[in-house]
């Protein structure tokens, strides 16, 4: 069994490292948990148009992210292959956009009537509430 002996500069830089690494996690972390918590705590007095709002800005938040932290990193990996280098991400998103889309239709909706795509649309009155007027 032989030992290896760390001297203290090395041992202060591995320290300072994981510390960078704990805090870059704990940011995160952090901000999920308390987004997390806002919206369990308050999903009762929240509107729906409130809702909505946030739904929205938090998936343009993830396209954002997609985008510029994935694909355009994808594409620049690629460059070499000229106008090819647009291939493996293109088919990389459509193929997550698919799985996504298949797990959306396999998964049950018990709210479906509520939230589907054309909530948007939605007027305010359910459906059956009008009487036809003659």
């Amino acid at each position: 069994m032989t030992f290896h002996l760390v001297n203290s500069e090395e041992f202060c830089i591995f320290a300072i490292d994981m510390t960078i690494i704990a805090i870059g996690l704990l940011i995160p972390l952090l901000g999920t948990v308390l987004g997390s918590a806002f919206v369990f705590l308050m999903k009762d007095e929240m509107s729906d148009r409130v809702q909505k709002t946030l739904l929205g800005f938090a998936s343009g938040v993830m396209v954002a992210a997609s985008v510029w932290s994935l694909l355009i990193p994808a594409m620049e990996m690629e460059e070499s292959k000229g106008a090819w280098s647009v291939l493996p991400a293109a088919v990389g998103f459509l193929l997550g956009m698919g799985f996504l889309l298949v797990l959306d239709e396999l998964t049950p909706h018990p709210l479906s009537s509520s939230l589907g795509f054309l909530f948007l649309f939605d007027s305010g009155k359910e459906q059956g509430s009008e009487k036809e007027t003659a």
